[in-house]
């Protein structure tokens, strides 16, 4: 017997957590056919009437279905960061959308969701994250020269004032250097 869709949402919620910028779930599932979303297109959109007959084109932002190919299927979606390919044609202020991972049913797939399944997608969906985003050794060493540079530039810098705050407020009375760990303290 499979869960419930509010079980299986509550369980992703729960296990995988919510975005803390947007305050919604990580991980969900919806059902297709009540998805939309804002969208803009260049070409404009057609609108059709009675028998498909071509009424006219209309321009500017338009409500359409999210998931107009893949009707009455769930649909396991993860929240992320929108594109800069998906800003110009998404209307819509917030810099996140939820973007499809799966769709049961679609395929020889299995319709309705179970949580085995979910939770197996969602493992694969971060490992896969976690392997993209990983950094080579090559990346890290560059990264460390890149910081070491900025550092030597700041004690060249630092070096190089005629007044640096250490010993202006050595200098004032303001710090005191204690001899056996020399870190500065203020009084």
């Amino acid at each position: 017997m499979s869960e419930g869709i509010d079980v299986i949402n509550s369980r992703l919620k729960d296990m995988y957590g919510l975005d803390v910028s947007v305050s919604k779930p990580n991980y969900r599932i919806v059902w297709s056919n009540s998805q939309y979303e804002i969208r803009t297109n260049p070409a404009g959109f057609d609108i059709y009437g009675d028998e498909e007959i071509f009424l006219r084109t209309e321009f500017g932002p338009k409500e359409v279905e999210k998931y107009p190919l893949h009707p009455d299927m769930w649909v396991l979606e993860c929240l992320q960061p929108k594109t800069a390919r998906d800003i110009p044609f998404l209307v819509d202020p917030v810099m996140y959308s939820y973007e499809p991972l799966f769709i049961f049913g679609a395929g020889n797939s299995n319709p309705q969701p179970i949580w085995k399944a979910v939770n197996f997608l969602v493992h694969a969906h971060k490992f896969r994250q976690a392997v993209t985003e990983k950094k080579t050794d090559k990346d890290l060493l560059i990264e460390d020269m890149k910081n070491l540079a900025k550092e030597k530039e700041e004690c060249k810098m630092y070096l190089q004032n005629e007044n640096p705050p250490l010993a202006t407020s050595l200098h004032a009375g303001e710090s005191v250097l204690n001899a056996g760990l020399g870190e500065k303290t203020n009084e």
